[in-house]
């Protein structure tokens, strides 16, 4: 089962985009039509998403497959700057197209500087909430994350893959991979991340197999 988020995709706009609200859209999705124990899978803001309900559902999530999100890493060091540069042509035009064929999102370039500056902030208590968590997590991250030109790509790549890594290092059980590609990882690398999820899907279920066995 998949959903798209408000103003995303094919749902409709809202006026309400604070990451409240999805998260808001997260807990009715899941609480309509989430089965028994689901596996789920969110890329960019819905692994931090992800991440989130699992933490606040104990006992009732099989396993987290997050793609490049939910690094316990604020990469807003300047608020301002970053609606400065999220107001520009392309910015407005962009989602736009992608619209277009279903995929793109609905957010102005204010309501998107926004959303980034929330989930970013958010992101420095991750560490915390993973530790909350009580199912198996694997998290693929993209080493040019941030693009693959200019300075504060590449700044900001490094702080990306030292987040990455610390999480690793704080909880071994995580499997974490990288990928040398940018974050529009489900575009650029579906095979490889298909067969990860797979993988990890057979995992999960035969750890759930082994649950139950044991508490026969």
């Amino acid at each position: 089962m998949t959903f798209d988020f408000r103003n995303h995709g094919k749902t409709t706009i809202s006026h309400n985009t604070s990451l409240e609200s999805f998260m808001t859209d997260a807990e009715t999705m899941m609480g309509t039509v989430a089965g028994d124990r689901p596996i789920l899978v969110g890329w960019s803001l819905g692994a931090d998403l992800a991440v989130w309900y699992a933490a606040s559902h104990p006992g009732e999530v099989a396993g987290l497959f997050l793609i490049d999100g939910a690094v316990p890493v604020n990469l807003v060091k300047d608020p301002e700057d970053v609606r400065r540069r999220l107001n520009t042509p392309m910015m407005r035009i962009g989602p736009l197209l992608l619209d277009l064929v279903g995929m793109g999102y609905r957010l102005t370039p204010s309501e998107f500087a926004t959303l980034t500056i929330e989930v970013n902030k958010r992101r420095e208590r991750l560490l915390a909430v993973y530790d909350q968590l009580d199912c198996p997590v694997e998290l693929v991250l993209a080493t040019k994350s941030a693009g693959e030109k200019g300075e504060r790509a590449e700044q900001n790549n490094a702080l990306w893959r030292a987040g990455g890594e610390q999480l690793a290092q704080a909880f071994p059980r995580l499997a974490l991979s990288w990928m040398d590609n940018t974050h529009l990882l489900p575009f650029k690398e579906p095979a490889t991340l298909a067969r990860l999820l797979e993988s990890f899907v057979h995992r999960c279920q035969a750890g759930d197999q082994r649950n139950a066995l044991k508490q026969q």
